[in-house]
């Protein structure tokens, strides 16, 4: 069963073993670490995640830690709305722990913070993210188009912007 937790000092190996993964790596920021380390690994557990604004999580499969979720607040007249990010390992796409993933921190954040709306900035080669967005009610507000650059991809991408309005 999936469930959304705080890192725990144990998830260094299993986070680094699904992160060290150049396919989950792909269309995340390049900020994002690959090849991902073990060191990498103690360090957004320890360090890395709690100096960041917002709620990053832990996606917790029967004890593992299979990947992260977060939501960053913006700021100034920006404030009520959150960025959502995600990854899963790749052992475990196309099973439904993305979704309840999603779901889950997207429940937890309209719940517990000031969050009004929620958006999601994706590649435009990454459909299966779009997919995963839509089916938990976000919407494809725009693309802000040859917006990003990635010399491993090809040149120039689109960055299509899904958003979530809290009822």
């Amino acid at each position: 069963m999936i469930s959304i937790r705080e890192y725990k000092e144990q998830d260094a190996e299993s986070n680094q073993k699904h992160a060290n993964n150049p396919n989950v790596a792909r269309y995340l920021f390049q900020s994002f670490p690959s090849p991902y380390t073990l060191n990498d690994s103690i360090w957004w557990i320890s360090v890395g995640h709690k100096a960041l604004r917002g709620m990053h999580r832990a996606i917790d499969l029967d004890g593992e830690c299979i990947g992260s979720i977060g939501a960053t607040p913006g700021v100034m007249e920006d404030r009520f709305s959150w960025e959502i990010g995600y990854w899963i390992g790749q052992d475990h796409w196309k099973k439904g722990y993305g979704f309840n993933a999603l779901s889950h921190m997207t429940d937890y954040v309209f719940h517990n913070t000031n969050a009004r709306r929620l958006f999601a900035p994706v590649l435009g080669p990454n459909k299966a993210s779009m997919r995963l967005l839509e089916k938990c009610g976000y919407n494809l507000e725009g693309v802000h188009e040859c917006s990003v650059f990635r010399e491993s991809e090809g040149g120039f991408l689109d960055e299509h912007i899904f958003a979530r309005i809290k009822q």
